[in-house]
């Protein structure tokens, strides 16, 4: 158990960086996509008396498409529903398959402890008040197992929610096909220039 727990550990911690590392990404995309863009128009210059007129223009604020607390709302009510609203269909039928997993293996393993509660009920005897003590172990292993997968589920519950969340942030997020990267070092009085286009 305590290596599964290890495990999950390393697991939520990793997913946890990933997430973090994305949140100022798109930060710093909402800003930029919200400042004002300023377009100047060439001044008519006709006759000798006429002014220079600029016509100042901005752009519109940044508005989500998606709504990431209506995604984690949906997710908590309906696993799988935050993705559907995402429009992540492919992660659905993950989402309903881990769950339906987890959700079956508690259900069962809750199935058979009740057994052996009842089998080492019966096996109690006044001859014998401690019972067989191989129901009453295989019993106990059946309920640590059914808490150790009430753990997973409540995991995996959290993270269905904080994947709909990450995906709702990330809806916006302009993953263009050509990449434009332009880098100048400055050595000495010599500037020297790189240009990466794919």
């Amino acid at each position: 158990m305590l290596f599964y727990f290890i495990l999950m550990t390393r697991y939520l911690c990793s997913i946890w960086i990933v997430v973090l590392m994305w949140i100022p990404l798109k930060v710093n995309a909402q800003y930029f996509n919200s400042q004002p863009e300023y377009n100047y128009v060439k001044p008519d210059t006709t006759g000798p008396g006429d002014t220079v007129i600029q016509k100042k223009k901005t752009s519109k604020p940044f508005k989500m498409k998606k709504s990431p607390t209506l995604a984690v709302v949906l997710s908590a009510v309906v696993p799988g529903a935050g993705q559907f609203y995402n429009e992540s269909y492919w992660k659905i039928p993950i989402v309903l398959g881990i769950g339906g997993y987890l959700g079956y293996e508690i259900y069962r393993n809750n199935d058979r402890y009740n057994d052996y509660i009842d089998l080492y009920e019966q096996s109690q005897t006044p001859e014998n008040p401690n019972g067989n003590l191989v129901f009453k172990e295989t019993r106990d292993n059946f309920r640590d197992k059914r808490d150790e997968f009430i753990i997973y589920f409540a995991i995996f519950y959290l993270m269905n929610m904080i994947d709909a969340y990450v995906d709702a942030q990330l809806y916006d997020f302009d993953v263009s096909e050509s990449v434009n990267m332009n880098m100048r070092v400055l050595q000495g009085k010599d500037l020297m220039r790189f240009n990466i286009n794919f």
